[in-house]
């Protein structure tokens, strides 16, 4: 390619190419034969499904258009509303904080440490009988998010906040599948797969992802699940057709055994936290959402939260 011809590149070229070749190998490649489609979740949308699955441990998943719509889908699919509330961690991605307020449900923000703590004690003080689900989030250090399944109750469901670590492994078993639903992301600079927007819940079994479908599938996805009577009222949150088709072809090129180009996350340190993280303190203060202090008072919101006190949103 000429030096001139170099300079009139489109500034999207590497990106539009990428996409191109992509789809050419799902016109060329045995795939198939059904028509894609994110009404019914056939084709495209159903193989990258498949795939995710296959990769997880065989969990059935759930393509969404983001983990921000996935993270919604999973809180609504077991139940959350006024009066629950959810452990979440204080240094998260601010849409966790957001999902959980925008269904009405009382975040209760704790220190990032005690996701790390041994017995448990640190996250185990702050249940109560509003209690529903807890998040843990793999942004900073990896969380033994099996040992938290172990020591809270059953009717407490674990939802693994799994945006950027797609591919690795938690002690020999990959992330996402230790607790009863995990999200996944493909949007812009995630690793190993970029598809420009794109996510994936992961369930324990195929009892809870009925709920994923009947509560953000749109009402011919139901039926196409087998939900005899479909909710009208479902978030109907749909993946873009092309996306499926992008993702289904990458999932398909990605070999398993890249997982070990990965370090596993029981043995990446506390001081590899991955950067767009935020304080959830701070993030509520900038949203102008009253936070009433349960111990350090309102003072330390906003400040150092590993180190400050534990409080509700």
């Amino acid at each position: 390619m000429s030096a001139e011809s170099k300079q009139h590149l489109h500034s999207d070229s590497n990106w539009l190419e990428s996409v191109i070749a992509d789809l050419a190998l799902w016109m060329n490649e045995s795939m198939p034969s059904e028509t894609t489609s994110q009404i019914t979740g056939c084709g495209a949308v159903r193989e990258a499904e498949r795939l995710f699955a296959s990769l997880h441990e065989g969990r059935p998943s759930l393509m969404v258009p983001s983990a921000t719509a996935g993270m919604l889908i999973a809180m609504r699919a077991i139940g959350l509303g006024a009066g629950c509330e959810v452990i979440i961690p204080a240094h998260d991605w601010g849409a966790t904080l957001v999902m959980v307020q925008t269904l009405g449900a009382t975040a209760v923000v704790v220190p990032n440490r005690c996701y790390v703590q041994k017995d448990g004690a640190g996250l185990l003080s702050h249940i109560s009988a509003k209690t529903r689900a807890i998040v843990v989030s793999h942004l900073g250090e990896g969380v033994d998010t099996a040992a938290i399944r172990a020591i809270f109750p059953p009717e407490v469901l674990v939802i693994e906040d799994c945006a950027r670590v797609f591919g690795y492994r938690f002690k020999g078993h990959p992330a996402g599948t230790a607790g009863d639903l995990a999200v996944f992301s493909f949007g812009p600079g995630k690793e190993p797969i970029d598809i420009g927007e794109g996510g994936m819940v992961v369930a324990r079994d195929w009892g809870l992802w009925e709920h994923l479908v009947a509560c953000g599938g749109h009402p011919i996805r139901q039926m196409t699940a087998g939900i005899a009577e479909p909710h009208p009222d479902a978030l109907s949150l749909r993946p873009h057709p092309l996306a499926a088709v992008l993702l289904a072809v990458r999932l398909k090129q990605w070999d398993v055994s890249q997982r070990n180009d990965s370090p596993d996350l029981d043995k990446r340190g506390s001081g590899n936290s991955i950067d767009g993280t935020y304080d959830i303190g701070s993030l509520a203060r900038l949203s102008r959402k009253r936070i009433t202090s349960d111990s350090a008072g309102a003072d330390a919101v906003g400040a150092d939260t590993d180190n400050a006190g534990d409080y509700a949103l």
